[in-house]
C-alpha cells in the first residue's frame, strides 16, 4: 500500500484553479497587526485537484467500484487516517480540496461540519500545520516520518483485522460445504 501510496504522489496531476498572492491579501500594515490575522504573506496558496488519471492508480490494490462501494460509514470510521494521507499526497491542501478527494474517491458528501472539525482537531493535536490565509486555511503535515510511523500501525492493525475476518469467513463457508455434503 505504501508503494501505491508514492504511486499516486508521483502521478498526482496538479490543475491550476483560486491562486492568492500577497498583493491580493490587501494592505498589512493598517488595522490589524499580521501576528492577530495569522497571515503567513509569503505563502502562495494554488487550489488543486487530484486528477482521475491520479486516482486510477488505486486501481492496482482495489478497483474504482469497489472503492465507491465503501459506505460512508467506514469512511467516517477512518476520516482523520484519510485527511492525514490525502493531506500528505498533497503536500498542502485546503478543506474543500479534501472534500473533493473524498468525494471523488469514495463517493462520499460529507459536509464542511464534518470534515472541518476534523482537520481542527488534527491541527490541535499537533499532527497537522496550519497557514492562515484570509477566508481559507492551508494544512500540511507537521512531521510526516511520526504521521507515517503511527498511520502504518493503524493500517496494519486494520489489515490484520480484515484477514482475520476474511479467515474466518473462509473457514465458516467451509464447514457450510462440509455440513451440505453430509447431508446429501
Amino acid at each position: 500500500m505504501i508503494r501505491e501510496l508514492e504511486q499516486l504522489c508521483e502521478e498526482l496531476d496538479v490543475k491550476t484553479g483560486v491562486t492568492i498572492t500577497p498583493s491580493e491579501l490587501g494592505d498589512t500594515k493598517g488595522g490589524t497587526s499580521t501576528e492577530s490575522r495569522e497571515v503567513d504573506l509569503l505563502h502562495e496558496y494554488v487550489e488543486t485537484e487530484i486528477d482521475d488519471s491520479a486516482v486510477r492508480c488505486c486501481d492496482g490494490w482495489v478497483g474504482d467500484d469497489i472503492l465507491q462501494s465503501i459506505s460512508d460509514d467506514h469512511v467516517l470510521a477512518e476520516l482523520d487516517e484519510i485527511l492525514l494521507l490525502l493531506t500528505a499526497v498533497r503536500g498542502e491542501a485546503i478543506g474543500k480540496e479534501l472534500s473533493d478527494d473524498l468525494n471523488r474517491m469514495f463517493g462520499t458528501t460529507f459536509s464542511p461540519g464534518t470534515v472541518y472539525p476534523r482537520l481542527s482537531e488534527l491541527a490541535d493535536e499537533g499532527v497537522l500545520e496550519v497557514s492562515n490565509l484570509p477566508k481559507r486555511k492551508v494544512y500540511s503535515i507537521s512531521d510526516e516520518e511520526a504521521m507515517c510511523d503511527e498511520l502504518r500501525l493503524k493500517i496494519d492493525h486494520l489489515l490484520f483485522f480484515s484477514a482475520t475476518l476474511r479467515s474466518l469467513l473462509v473457514e465458516c463457508e467451509e464447514n457450510d460445504r462440509v455440513t451440505n455434503n453430509i447431508d446429501e
